[in-house]
């Protein structure tokens, strides 16, 4: 279920299973892996000196089907001890 980061000295920030309710794949979405996370907020302040018309962002999930290689949000798949390659494209 858990691939780990290439990154040396890196670790996650909790233990994937200390959080993981459940992991799932669907039809729809062949080749991706869905694990559900137990959550405090899927809230995020947005800082008060950035520059965006808003102050609050909402991050429903992480990992991203795109696969986008200018993708600024694959580093934070290594906080959950996942891969940022492949593994941010198939494990959500």
């Amino acid at each position: 279920m858990v691939e780990k980061n290439s990154t040396a000295g890196d670790s996650a920030l909790f233990a994937a299973d200390a959080v993981t309710t459940r992991t799932f794949d669907t039809p729809e979405f062949r080749g991706i892996t869905f694990h559900e996370i137990r959550a405090r907020s899927i809230l995020n302040r947005v800082p008060g000196a950035s520059r965006m018309p808003f102050e609050w962002t909402v991050n429903p999930y992480r990992g991203c089907t795109h696969a986008c290689v200018y993708c600024f949000a694959r580093k934070t798949h290594s906080y959950l001890d996942l891969d940022t390659g492949i593994g941010f494209d198939s494990q959500i």
